[in-house]
């Protein structure tokens, strides 16, 4: 599939995730290459690759396809202690009752390491966040404009994906 179909088909919120994620860079912690990719062993990937001068031709680069997941810099568990009184909290890994099962542990620890790399799974949600501030916690602001009149006159914005988080009343 050309290489513009492919983007348009990708949900992305920066040009370096789009290209991340049509490349299949696998940023999901131990996840298998997606998007180009993935496709039969047997098939090729054909590239036509633009140069960076101009004045230089394209050329077509002809990859042939792996059965291999991508390499994995080995991680920690999901919540440990990588050192004494350090822990480390992987939040493409970790579970939000782990996380508050490992608190009072946490509570006294010199030094806390959250592994933001990849892309945070459903398992841990934002909530960690409301015990590492004193003061609360805003999303930026999320206005979906609200259009009840013709020409498009904007009356109002929903609101409704803001989110505040306050101090855990356990820290």
């Amino acid at each position: 599939m050309p290489w513009r179909r492919r983007e348009a088909e990708i949900s992305s919120a920066t040009p370096q995730w789009l290209l991340a994620r049509a490349l299949g860079t696998g940023l999901h912690y131990n996840q298998a290459l997606g998007a180009m990719g993935e496709g039969p062993k047997s098939e090729s990937l054909i590239l036509e690759v633009e140069p960076f001068r101009p004045s230089a031709p394209a050329r077509k680069v002809s990859l042939q396809r792996q059965p291999v997941r991508p390499t994995v810099e080995p991680r920690p568990q999901p919540i440990s202690e990588v050192d004494p009184g350090i822990y480390y909290v992987d939040v493409t890994r970790a579970k939000d009752e782990d996380f508050k099962a490992g608190l009072s542990r946490m509570e006294k620890a010199r030094g806390l390491i959250f592994d933001m790399r990849g892309y945070p799974n459903s398992e841990m949600g934002i909530d960690f966040l409301r015990y590492l501030s004193r003061e609360p916690m805003k999303s930026a602001p999320m206005l979906i404009p609200i259009v009840r009149y013709p020409d498009h006159r904007i009356t109002d914005f929903d609101r409704s994906g803001e989110w505040t988080l306050r101090r855990s009343p356990h820290t």
